[in-house]
C-alpha cells in the first residue's frame, strides 16, 4: 500500500507538472469548478470561482407591470418540464409591460446568472453601437484594421461581418467533450487574446457557416480597440445605461484586470436580460434615441448569406438566433448553454426570459430544442395566441 501511494503522488506530480509545462493548467482549474463541486459542466452560479468586471447602471428604467400580471400561470401540463429542467426564472413580456414571471429553488427578480452565449448577441450590438458612432465604418470593414495580426495572409480577407454569422473560416474548435478545444481552454484558460490570435483560417472566409465561440472574442477586441475602452465599459455606456437596466452585471475575466470572455458569461437577470430584446424589437432605439443603425438591427434578424453544411442557413443572422415561421411567426432569440434565452416575438411585441441550468434536447435535424419550443408554446397559450 506504501508503494502503491508514493507511485500515486508520484504520478500525480508528474501529470500536474506536465498540465503546467505544456500550458494546459486550465484542466485543472475546469475540474475544480466542475466535477470538484457535483457539477459536470459550467453552471450559471459560477460568477465568483472568475474575476469579473463591473457593467455599471445608471437610472433604472422599471418595467410596467401588465393589468394582468398574476391572473396568468404556466400551463398546469408543462409545469413538471420546467421543474425537471432546473429552471431559474421564466419571464413572460408583452407590449413592453410584464404579464407573468416564476422563479424556483430561491432565484428571484434580482439573481444574477451566467448568460452563457446570450453575451454574443450583447456582442454584436455593440458592433452596431460602434457603426452608429462612426468608430466602426460598416460591417464590411476588415477585421485587420482593428487587429494587426489580421492585415497579412488569408486572414486579411476576413471582414467584421464573417465574424458576425460565423464564417470566418477560422480554425476555433468548439468542442464541449474535448478539454482541450478552444471553448474549455478560453472558459477556464487565463490567456484567451493570445489563445484567440493562435488560430489560422482553415476554409474560406465569408462562405460557411460554423458556430465558434472564438468569432465572438474577437469582435469583442473590435468593440474594445474601437472604443479604447473596456468591453464591459463600452456596455455600460452603450447599452446597461441607456436600456434602464435595474442592476449593474458582471463580466467574467480570464484572469484579475484581464479581458471579457467577449463569447459568454455576463452575469445579470432575466428582467435586465429582456432589455436586450425590447431594444432589437425597437429597431435598436431606446427612451428616442437610436442606439443601433435600423439597417442593422435588421441585418441582424436575416437569416445569413452563407451554407450551412449542404443548405441555405436559415437560422442565424448577426449573433442572433432565428426561427422563421414558426406558428405563424417569424421568431429571433439570444441562447446560451443550458437553456438560456431571450425570445423575440414582433408581431406580437413579447418577449420571453427563460433562465435555468440543465441542457436542452436537441431537435431533429439540428432544429432548434423541445424546450426552446416549449417556452414560445407555454407563451403563446398563457397569452390565448396558439
Amino acid at each position: 500500500m506504501v508503494k502503491f501511494f508514493k507511485r500515486l503522488i508520484i504520478g500525480l506530480v508528474v501529470f500536474y507538472a506536465l498540465l503546467y509545462l505544456t500550458g494546459n493548467w486550465f484542466i485543472v482549474t475546469a475540474f475544480m469548478n466542475t466535477y470538484m463541486i457535483g457539477n459536470t459542466t459550467a453552471n450559471i452560479n459560477d460568477k465568483d470561482a472568475f474575476e469579473s468586471r463591473t457593467i455599471d447602471n445608471g437610472v433604472a428604467q422599471p418595467w410596467n407591470i401588465s393589468s394582468l400580471y398574476g391572473t396568468k400561470k404556466i400551463p398546469e401540463k408543462h409545469v413538471r418540464d420546467f421543474e425537471e429542467m432546473n429552471s431559474a426564472a421564466y419571464l413572460l413580456i408583452k407590449d413592453d409591460s410584464i404579464i407573468h414571471e416564476e422563479y424556483w429553488d430561491n432565484y428571484s427578480a434580482t439573481s444574477q446568472t451566467n448568460s452563457f452565449s446570450m453575451a454574443k448577441s450583447v456582442v454584436a450590438a455593440l458592433i452596431g453601437t460602434a457603426i452608429q458612432d462612426g468608430k466602426i465604418k460598416n460591417v464590411n470593414q476588415p477585421v485587420g484594421d482593428f487587429i494587426p495580426s489580421y492585415k497579412e495572409g488569408d486572414k486579411s480577407k476576413i471582414t467584421i461581418e464573417h465574424v458576425l454569422t460565423m464564417s470566418s473560416g477560422l480554425s476555433f474548435e468548439e468542442n464541449y467533450h474535448n478539454p482541450f478545444a478552444y471553448s474549455a481552454e478560453a472558459y477556464y484558460g487565463d490567456e484567451v487574446t493570445e489563445l484567440t490570435l493562435s488560430h489560422d483560417v482553415v476554409e474560406e472566409p465569408g462562405r460557411k457557416f460554423n458556430y465558434l465561440s472564438g468569432n465572438t472574442q474577437l469582435l469583442g477586441m473590435i468593440v474594445a480597440k474601437a472604443y479604447g475602452i473596456t468591453l464591459s465599459e463600452a456596455t455600460s455606456e452603450k447599452l446597461w445605461k441607456p436600456l434602464g437596466a435595474s442592476q449593474p452585471a458582471y463580466w467574467s475575466l480570464d484572469h484579475k484586470d484581464g479581458v471579457e470572455k467577449a463569447f459568454c458569461c455576463i452575469h445579470s437577470n432575466a428582467r435586465d436580460y429582456a432589455r436586450m430584446g425590447k431594444l432589437y424589437l425597437d429597431s435598436g432605439k431606446a427612451n428616442g434615441v437610436q442606439l443601433i443603425p435600423k439597417e442593422y438591427i435588421k441585418a441582424s434578424i436575416t437569416p445569413a448569406n452563407v451554407e450551412f453544411e449542404t443548405d441555405e442557413l436559415t437560422r442565424y443572422g448577426y449573433q442572433w438566433w432565428l426561427m422563421p415561421n414558426y406558428k405563424g411567426y417569424d421568431i429571433f432569440m439570444m441562447k446560451g448553454h443550458m437553456g438560456q434565452h431571450v425570445i423575440c416575438i414582433p408581431e406580437e411585441r413579447i418577449i420571453i426570459v427563460r433562465l435555468g441550468d440543465k441542457k436542452e434536447h436537441v431537435g431533429p435535424n439540428k432544429s432548434h430544442s423541445i424546450e426552446t419550443k416549449r417556452y414560445i408554446d407555454v407563451a403563446l397559450e398563457m397569452l390565448g395566441l396558439e
